[in-house]
């Protein structure tokens, strides 16, 4: 009988942007893989010959904070993993790694956690900063194994005792397919570019990367900077919209949008760039390091 795996997510965009290589994995070696997260505009670009089955979230709202619908979201968990009965329940990001855990205790399967970095819930220094860590620490209490993309977030929960060591282990991120990132000319443009990829939230660093694309502006007019993300407003520390308007105006960065293949913006750009405050393992100067493109980042945990 084949085994069955069920991947939770908070949206189907990560799904689609850093599971899918997993998935198809785990599907080419005879699993039964099950996909559970809220529906976007990614399920559209999924092919459901990637997976067993799409199971729909109500419930799971990852950018409020609304006591009775995480409790509902636990119960609508809890439901799916009692009827399909999975050997393993794979959880991603905070509230499927804190609630699925939980869910997947109460139903008697087994769960695995996955930390892809901390960001903005270890970096706000309110009532979220205490709260959650107390929560990992009970969600975690029967899990298998907690999976780290980086050294410095498993040592962080050690050092809080949210998790023991012998439970915990380390796995250098979720990687990036060679064969599709690979190098490509630049052509088109004479202009030395400057690259930012990621979502449009302070924590990323875009501030300090639009100050440091104003003063690269003032100095020479041969060079361009360069944005590529998903406008995220609904997040706490998201950049306005009235910001990047006023960004854009100034002339200050090119933005392009999101993306749905960032190899062409990549292969255009001199330097790819995240200053970013905290990450697990940076998937796009994972990409960008991949087609031999250079790098600038932080030295800061995941970096």
């Amino acid at each position: 009988m084949r085994k069955k795996i069920i991947i939770v997510d908070n949206s189907t965009w990560n799904i689609y942007n850093f599971r899918l290589s997993l998935i198809k994995k785990l599907k080419a070696e005879g699993y039964l893989v099950v996909v559970v997260a809220p529906v976007d505009k990614y399920i559209h670009y999924l092919n459901e010959s990637y997976f067993t089955k799409h199971i729909p979230l109500r419930y799971l709202s990852p950018q409020t904070r609304n006591g009775f619908r995480d409790l509902m979201f636990v119960w609508e968990l809890f439901r799916i993993f009692r009827s399909e009965r999975p050997d393993l329940v794979l959880n991603y990001t905070i509230k499927p790694n804190i609630f699925g855990n939980l869910a997947a205790r109460l139903a008697g399967v087994p769960s695995l956690a996955t930390i892809t970095g901390l960001g903005y819930t270890f970096l706000n220094r309110g009532i979220i900063h205490f709260l959650v860590p107390w929560l990992y620490y009970w969600a975690f209490r029967k899990v298998r194994k907690v999976v780290f993309y980086n050294p410095d977030d498993r040592e962080e929960f050690i050092k809080r005792q949210i998790v023991p060591a012998e439970k915990s282990t380390v796995i250098p991120g979720s990687g990036v397919n060679t064969n599709h990132f690979r190098p490509l000319p630049k052509s088109g443009t004479n202009k030395f570019v400057f690259l930012f990829i990621g979502r449009l939230l302070y924590d990323k660093g875009l501030r300090e990367y639009v100050e440091a694309a104003r003063q690269i502006c003032d100095l020479t007019p041969d060079a361009e900077c360069w944005v590529i993300g998903e406008f995220s407003g609904k997040y706490p520390n998201a950049v306005t919209e009235k910001q990047l308007l006023t960004w854009i105006a100034a002339k200050h960065i090119r933005y392009f949008g999101e993306a749905q293949d960032v190899r062409k913006y990549i292969k255009q750009a001199n330097v790819v760039v995240l200053p970013s405050y905290r990450e697990g393992v940076p998937r796009s100067l994972l990409e960008a390091m991949s087609m031999c493109k250079p790098i600038i980042t932080t030295a800061t945990a995941g970096c």
